[in-house]
């Protein structure tokens, strides 16, 4: 055989194992990212009954006869990773956390190429500082998440349909590109349940409800609005800055992480006269998870300092999920006057 057919055939072999390759790579992302949109992955689905909890929810939607106080005034049922069950991510888990009524929705946001090469966002968990990996097995389009929002939150069988919704995003990637995606995701599907305009723990809570209010987790990149601006000449570009409500990490909500808060000094929250659902509190404060694998109990983050927002870990079904469940199926409400909740604390 001539050796210009040998490396012909040569050739040949090499292209078709190139394709087969490539072929077998596209089906094992399909299956891993979930690209099929709401069909979830068998495991998933699997995981997400495993944390799910049989305990009827007593909550409705909060009356707007005690809608009169600010939002600082409030301690709001939440949920972190709302996506996650575990070692997936799923609609079906962002269904469940809203049929408990949480009112506080969480997702972390990368930026993952599609089987074409394409980046988009997507929603998943990782704890690579550089956020290059993910630890879940698999992401979910931004696009499926928020859609599974709007269509399921401000309706049956969430039970508390006509309470704001606040939804965190914590944007992980160190390309600018994917603030422009996140943003067109947001301009799809909640621009017509967003809140117009900007919202600050003295915003009346009642101004906010059945309101969309998205707030960006400034403290994973605290320069992301340089990044946001479209340029000028841009045909199809938004700008994400236009339609964030609140920062999370800036002056009107404070971050700060579980043991980083239980190691400062308590503080004295006074319960005025002149209403029963008023409080002398003056600032508004979210508090997240640390390293720490189980939900803690909630008692001391709102006696002691006063926290409105400690969203919890879903896929933990643990003491400190039913205890924090409790309280709130015991005021009938996701979100309930922290001078209630004082209250309910301090009788248990």
């Amino acid at each position: 055989m001539k050796f210009y057919r040998k490396v012909l055939i040569v050739i040949i072999i090499l292209l078709f194992l190139y394709i087969i390759w490539n072929f077998l790579k596209k089906r094992v992302k399909n299956i891993m990212r979930n690209d099929e949109g709401f069909e979830s992955l068998p495991a998933a689905v699997s995981e997400t009954t495993g944390v799910t909890s049989s305990t009827p929810v007593t909550i409705k939607s909060l009356s707007n006869k005690f809608a009169d106080q600010p939002l600082r005034q409030y301690v709001i049922k939440g949920s972190y990773n709302s996506a996650v069950s575990g070692s997936y991510v799923s609609t079906d888990m962002i269904k469940y956390v809203l049929t408990r009524g949480c009112r506080f929705l969480d997702f972390e946001v990368f930026l993952i190429n599609d089987d074409n090469g394409k980046p988009q966002a997507q929603v998943a968990y990782s704890t690579d500082s550089t956020f290059n990996t993910i630890d879940t097995n698999n992401s979910i389009l931004l696009d499926d998440a928020l859609t599974t929002v709007v269509t399921n939150a401000f309706a049956s069988p969430s039970p508390n349909g006509s309470d704001p919704l606040f939804i965190n995003l914590r944007v992980k990637s160190n390309d600018p590109s994917i603030y422009s995606l996140v943003a067109a995701s947001v301009d799809f599907h909640l621009k017509t349940s967003l809140y117009r305009g900007k919202v600050t723990n003295n915003t009346t809570m009642s101004s906010l409800l059945g309101k969309t209010v998205l707030l960006m987790d400034k403290t994973v990149k605290r320069s992301y609005a340089d990044d946001c601006h479209c340029a000028k000449k841009a045909q199809s570009c938004y700008d994400l800055t236009k339609y964030i409500n609140m920062e999370s990490g800036g002056d009107n909500l404070f971050i700060q992480k579980y043991g980083d808060l239980l190691n400062q000094n308590s503080i004295q929250i006074n319960i005025l006269d002149k209403c029963d659902r008023c409080t002398d509190i003056a600032n508004m404060r979210l508090v997240v998870p640390d390293g720490t694998k189980q939900n803690p109990i909630i008692d001391d983050f709102i006696t002691q300092y006063g926290s409105q927002i400690v969203p919890y870990r879903f896929y933990i079904s643990d003491k400190g999920l039913r205890n924090y469940e409790s309280m709130f199926d015991n005021n009938k409400c996701a979100i309930i006057p922290l001078s209630y909740a004082l209250t309910y604390i301090k009788k248990m």
